[in-house]
């Protein structure tokens, strides 16, 4: 059997082309004051999940968007949110990765972060079934 597919990466390659999105990325990066002076920057994570059917994997994924204002943080969050719901599931990532279903576990709310340096950032959890249709 082989191994579960990357979903973190599907997804961060998924909103850098559909909603084009420049600064997608895994943690939060070092320069994250200098990027958001231009672009929001956005942080996909997995932070668990379950897989009761060999083939169907249910990632619990965490999305935070950080933005120079608030209001910019808040539009964001939830354009991602919308097309989370709305336009990923039915679609396959990947060539082999068909998303089947994206619950929201928790909207885009906003959480205390950096206002020294006038960065916002929200926080969303969502839970995205998919089924895997290569290496099994």
């Amino acid at each position: 059997m082989g191994n579960y597919v990357d979903l973190e990466q599907l997804l961060a390659d998924w909103l850098k082309v559909t909603l084009g999105y420049v600064n997608v990325v895994h943690e939060v990066p070092p320069n994250l004051v200098d990027l958001c002076r231009t672009n929001p920057v956005v942080v996909v994570d997995r932070f668990g999940g379950a897989d009761s059917t060999i083939t169907i994997d249910v990632a619990r994924i965490d999305v935070d968007v950080f933005a120079s204002s608030r209001d910019a943080a808040k539009l964001h969050g939830e354009a991602i949110r919308q097309a989370m719901r709305v336009r990923l599931p039915r679609t396959t990532l990947g060539g082999a990765t068909h998303v089947l279903k994206v619950e929201t576990v928790s909207a885009p709310t906003v959480v205390a972060y950096d206002s020294r340096n006038d960065i916002r950032r929200t926080a969303a959890g969502y839970q995205i079934s998919t089924h895997q249709f290569t290496g099994v």
